[in-house]
């Protein structure tokens, strides 16, 4: 199809013709997703964090998080991130910015020095650690 201009051109650009990076995952769940489940060990609790992936366009992306913990004291917080993570990933668009926001967390009482990313400040940038890998993982 061939648009006509009818109107004095005062400035252009050139069109991305790469493939988008917004697609938007499928709102219905799938009967079985690809995934991977990651252990944290802060102190008296585990905590599990299991990221669900979908293919869309031949490309893993991440579509839910959970994470898991028998620490009664964290339930609703941990609930929260869950599900506020997960419907980000859904809505399509970049996603990448979670594990920032989640890195940035910092907390006096949970912080704690891991040998292969120095301090970690929070429980919180901890689980945003496990994110980050993540989402290279799905990259490489």
């Amino acid at each position: 199809m061939t648009k006509v201009i009818d109107q004095k051109i005062i400035g252009y650009r050139v069109a991305d013709t790469q493939e988008p990076i917004i697609t938007l995952p499928p709102k219905e769940r799938g009967e079985v997703l690809q995934g991977k489940t990651y252990k944290i060990n802060p102190g008296d609790y585990a905590y599990y964090v299991t990221i669900n992936d979908v293919i869309l366009n031949g490309k893993r992306r991440p579509y839910e998080i959970f994470v898991n913990t028998k620490d009664i004291h964290n339930f609703q917080w941990v609930t929260l991130v869950s599900r506020l993570a997960s419907a980000i990933m859904r809505n399509g668009g970049d996603y990448h910015f979670i594990a920032d926001e989640m890195k940035a967390i910092e907390d006096p009482k949970t912080g704690r020095f891991k040998p292969k990313h120095g301090f970690v400040p929070s429980l919180v940038a901890e689980i945003g650690l496990v994110v980050e890998e993540h989402f290279k993982n799905l990259e490489n």
